[in-house]
């Protein structure tokens, strides 16, 4: 799928060992991942073409459905930390967002943005290798990346 001139490819990848049942995206556009049914160790990649522009991670929704207890919000405050930006004509790799929802004498909550852009690269050339060839792949997450530069720079 072609991206317009106006869009880029946002990717994520999603962990949780936790009752997941809503992460929450704002920006130009507004995305959410919201299962059918609330999953436990979700762990998968999402690739999606979106508007470009400054977005951020603003909720993340947990339950904790073995404890019976009542929902859990965590709504994210460190604008540094999970804000990103998606930039026109290129794969953007946001990071790996796990997500930890677990009792341990007191509710815990402990949801990071990870960078494994190494990972997400291989994972793009094994399954969207046409869509690399097309349009290189940048680290957009939290902090910097000289892997994904070093690579598109090699490709050259």
């Amino acid at each position: 799928m072609p991206l317009s001139s106006k869009q880029g490819y946002l990717l994520l990848k999603i962990e949780s060992a936790s009752w997941l049942e809503k992460v929450q995206i704002t920006g130009p556009e507004r995305l959410a991942y919201q299962p059918e049914s609330p999953k436990v160790n979700v762990d998968e990649y999402f690739l999606l073409p979106v508007k470009a522009g400054v977005y951020r991670v603003s909720e993340i929704k947990t339950g904790l459905l073995s404890f019976n207890t009542e929902e859990v919000f965590a709504d994210i405050e460190n604008e540094s930390v999970w804000q990103f930006t998606i930039e026109s004509g290129q794969i953007n790799y946001i990071g790996d967002l796990y997500v930890n929802t677990h009792i341990a004498g007191a509710l815990k909550v402990k949801n990071e943005l990870v960078n494994q852009s190494s990972q997400a690269y291989q994972y793009i050339r094994q399954y969207q290798a046409d869509l690399l060839s097309r349009y290189p792949m940048r680290y957009a997450g939290p902090g910097n990346d000289p892997y994904l530069k070093m690579l598109t720079h090699r490709q050259k």
